[in-house]
């Protein structure tokens, strides 16, 4: 459950950071790197609040090496790489819903 809670809220806002699709970009300077530093300050909070719950894994590749280091128990594979995608995949649908 904390696999699909991280990768979601990862997702999700890295979707609304994003400029609104057809949006002029007319700033200069600081202003163009906005929602790049917004991006970066909202994962390093996400991977704070979960860093003891769910060993930073937002990404199925990065569960795949932690069962292949013997981190995670191999059983918690398909379940976890499962949760990832619904996350990921409710995320991307809420936020493109809310954006338009």
């Amino acid at each position: 459950m904390a696999e699909f809670i991280a990768t979601f809220m990862l997702l999700f806002w890295a979707c609304m950071l994003q400029p609104k699709p057809g949006a002029e970009l007319n700033q200069s300077g600081m202003y163009q790197l906005l929602p790049a530093l917004s991006a970066g300050i909202a994962l390093t909070i996400i991977i704070t609040i979960f860093w003891d719950i769910c060993i930073i894994q937002f990404n199925p590749s990065v569960t795949i090496s932690l069962v292949l280091a013997e981190s995670i128990p191999a059983k918690l594979l398909v379940p976890n790489i499962l949760a990832q995608l619904a996350g990921g995949t409710l995320a991307s649908f809420l936020a493109a819903q809310l954006r338009g």
